[in-house]
């Protein structure tokens, strides 16, 4: 990783930005858990310490990891951070941290160049950028095509308009409770004034 650093100094100057801060990195799914320190322009994987209090706590999936890395590696940045990470702590941290990482532009194909020459690297960086956009791709009609069978065929997510509708019935109906046990309180107070004034 810090390799990949050196070879973007507009990383290291972000990070340096950020040097000292702790980060605590989870991937839920695999139970992976990794502690980092960000110095100068690199990252440090600590081993895990029980006294280790980190600025910010990352969790997510293997899912999420896998597309962040897709995404890197096709040069797409996405805005902010994915619905499925969760962050705890200073999120602010969490969010200059990542974008750090999406200023690291590296010309991998000038890199792979170095080590086997203009002829292989072309061919070799296009195909897995066409791998990548196709994983991309698939995953992401996958996803689409998944949420649409359990929402039209067998029913069992609701549809947006659906769920809206009903999480607006339950703010309504959570607002009239509490109107209506404001009331009864207002009721029981002035029913025990009186019997007080009898």
């Amino acid at each position: 990783m810090n390799r990949a650093l050196g070879l973007s100094p507009t990383t290291q100057n972000d990070l340096a930005r950020l040097a000292g801060k702790k980060i605590k990195l989870e991937i839920r799914d695999i139970g992976l858990r990794c502690d980092l320190l960000i110095g100068t322009g690199k990252i440090h994987l600590l081993e895990e310490q029980s006294d280790f209090t980190p600025d910010a706590t990352i969790c997510l999936t293997s899912w999420a990891a896998g597309k962040l890395a897709i995404d890197r590696f096709t040069a797409q940045t996405s805005r902010g951070l994915p619905s499925d990470i969760e962050i705890s702590g200073d999120t602010d941290l969490a969010r200059r941290f990542k974008s750090a990482l999406d200023n690291m532009q590296i010309d991998w194909e000038e890199e792979l160049a170095q080590r086997v020459g203009d002829v292989f690297a072309q061919p070799i960086t296009t195909n897995l950028r066409n791998l990548a956009n196709w994983f991309r791709s698939t995953a992401e009609t996958a996803t689409q095509d998944i949420a649409e069978f359990l929402q039209h065929e067998s029913r069992q997510l609701p549809l947006n308009d659906e769920a809206e509708r009903f999480a607006n019935d339950v703010d309504r109906l959570r607002d009239d409770t509490e109107r209506l046990a404001a009331r009864i309180e207002q009721l029981q107070h002035a029913t025990a004034s009186e019997r007080a004034t009898k």
